[in-house]
Order: C-alpha cells, then sequence, then structure tokens
C-alpha cells in the first residue's frame, strides 16, 4: 500500500463560507482605515496648498504696497498682486487709517480711519496726502475657501 497518511490523499475541499467571511472582515478593518487616512491626508494637502497660495499673494501684495510711491491709495498694489495669480481682484480689499499724533511725545497716537464714507481712492484725510503722514493699510484676501487673511503695512515718508 501506500505510504502517505490517510488524511494527506483527501482533496482540498477549499474554504467555507465562515473563513471567507473572517478573511474579508480581516481585510476591511485594515484597508477601510488606511482610505479613510488617504482621504484626509489629500484634504490636508489640499487646505495646506490653499493656505500657501494665499500666503504668497497676501505677502507679494504687502511686497508691492511697501514698494509702491507714496499716495493716498494703494488699491492698485493689491489688484496687480491678486491678478498675477491669476485671481478675480475682487478676492483682495484694502482699508486704510492714518495715525493721529499724541499732544505731545508722552501721549499716545490712535489710529483714525482715512477720512470716514470716502471712497477707497480718497484714502488721506481731508482726500490730500499731508506731509509725515502715517498710514496704517490693512490688506484682506479671500482664499478659495472663502477664509479671510489679513496684514497690516504701515506706509509713511520716513
Amino acid at each position: 500500500m501506500d505510504d502517505e497518511p490517510r488524511d494527506a490523499r483527501k482533496p482540498d475541499r477549499g474554504s467555507s463560507l465562515v473563513e471567507v467571511v473572517v478573511a474579508i472582515t480581516l481585510m476591511a478593518i485594515i484597508v477601510v482605515p488606511m482610505l479613510i487616512s488617504t482621504a484626509t491626508l489629500i484634504r490636508a494637502s489640499d487646505t495646506s496648498r490653499t493656505s500657501a497660495e494665499t500666503e504668497r499673494v497676501i505677502q507679494d501684495a504687502a511686497d508691492r504696497v511697501t514698494r509702491s510711491d507714496l499716495g493716498c491709495s494703494y488699491e492698485a498694489a493689491v489688484d496687480a498682486a491678486v491678478r498675477s495669480r491669476g485671481w478675480d481682484a475682487s478676492r483682495a480689499t484694502a482699508s486704510y487709517q492714518h495715525l493721529i499724533p499724541g499732544a505731545d511725545a508722552a501721549t499716545q497716537g490712535a489710529w483714525a480711519p482715512a477720512n470716514p464714507g470716502a471712497s477707497v481712492s480718497d484714502a488721506c484725510p481731508a482726500g490730500q496726502r499731508t506731509t509725515r503722514l502715517i498710514q496704517l493699510v490693512t490688506i484682506t484676501i479671500v482664499d478659495e475657501a472663502g477664509r479671510n487673511r489679513s496684514i497690516q503695512v504701515v506706509k509713511s515718508d520716513d
């Protein structure tokens, strides 16, 4: 006769339904969290990309305002920064304040809106740039997700 044990001669009957269900469940326990984490990483990467791009645009706008000739309004510089990235100019705004100095060196000055109710192009007090005017220019950019980012630039004669 044959030297093989009796069990070794049985043909392979395959896997039972229970074994298949257990195998699929174990795979799902491993694969589903990996898919979730991959989706989370993709969203985080997109958010990071959007934030980085917005920061580049707002920094470019601040640099352009800083390098601009003295004037009352810096809308053109802000618009140029936004348009250079292919964005719509309506996603950026600039608002202005000017410093009202204190009565003496010991008295702190205060920031006041530039000509309240005036148009953006009229961003100086009384509509004229005065000598030694110190302006606070606040640049606000709206990113693709609708979040606002702002930066402030102090612009003066000195």
